[in-house]
């Protein structure tokens, strides 16, 4: 028969147990945007737009433009901390920032979290630069090996969240979801997902277009269920922060103008459907992700 004590340690080994395989932090990685250099100030500033970048398939005023999310990302991020903290004020929360280099050699990740840290006093020991390539992939990979050094923040990482602007965030959790799956089961998704699911992938693209405010959530949710029996199997789950959902959701009437501003902008409009066609073309294979 078993004794007391057999039955205490035997219960405290699982308790053991289920807490290492616990999640223990919410990690939120803010999507890398470029940035305006200036000669003054303690930080820079992230446009909305940034010309120049011969790259760009946009075009304004006769010079190539890319829509590049902006200061929305951070403005946002900080209103996630604030409602995460009030909502479950005994847990953890990590913030990671990621971005190429400048041509100057500034890293976009530091110049973000210098000012998320300087302008919108969030702790310094919550944001964290990701050092990586500014891939997506590499993005991805950063934040696993730094959750795989911290156990004591992370525990067992099952879900990460990323923060983008809603032109951006369907694609955007593709290319994560892409990165993590072959990085963990070593499969490309687009070779796995059927025809006929590309094509419904490609309806609900079509069909959530014309709708500004509200369309790209809804082909978000939509694309998700779409792609969830393919994802049975990975370890770890992605999902997004919609930065002009968390911004409209402060309820000042200027947080809300300034969000609609956001999803109405005419070059956001463009860069929507560009960012459908990129979907597409990452599932027809025409890119992977890197």
């Amino acid at each position: 028969m078993e004794t007391i004590e057999g039955v205490v340690r035997r219960e405290q080994r699982i308790e053991n147990s289920a807490e290492q395989n616990k999640q223990k932090s919410e990690m939120v990685i803010v999507l890398g945007a470029s940035l305006n250099e200036t000669r003054h100030g303690q930080y820079e500033n992230f446009p909305l737009h940034v010309k120049g970048n011969p790259k760009a398939n946009l075009e304004k005023d006769g010079e190539p433009v890319e829509v590049v999310g902006g200061d929305a990302r951070q403005r946002a991020v900080v209103q996630y901390v604030k409602k995460f903290k009030k909502d479950n004020p005994d847990k953890n929360i990590n913030i990671f920032t990621v971005g190429g280099v400048e041509q100057s050699g500034k890293s976009r990740a530091k110049e973000m979290r210098k000012k998320l840290i300087v302008k919108h006093k969030l702790d310094r020991d919550m944001v964290h630069a990701l050092p990586s390539t500014g891939s997506t992939f590499g993005n991805a990979r950063a934040l696993a090996e730094w959750a795989k050094n911290h156990p004591d923040k992370v525990g067992k990482l099952k879900k990460i969240k990323i923060l983008t602007n809603g032109f951006h965030a369907m694609r955007a959790w593709a290319m994560f979801t892409h990165a993590l799956h072959e990085e963990y089961l070593g499969k490309d998704l687009a070779n796995e997902m059927s025809d006929d699911d590309k094509k419904k992938i490609e309806k609900i693209l079509t069909d959530t277009l014309e709708d500004q405010i509200k369309g790209d959530m809804k082909a978000l949710r939509k694309i998700q269920q779409v792609y969830a029996k393919y994802l049975e199997n990975d370890p770890i789950k992605v999902d997004v922060i919609i930065a002009e959902n968390m911004i409209a959701l402060s309820g000042e009437p200027a947080h809300q103008k300034y969000a609609k501003l956001l999803r109405t902008d005419s070059l956001v409009q463009q860069a929507r459907i560009n960012e459908r066609k990129g979907l597409n073309d990452l599932l027809a294979g025409k890119y992977r992700v890197r």
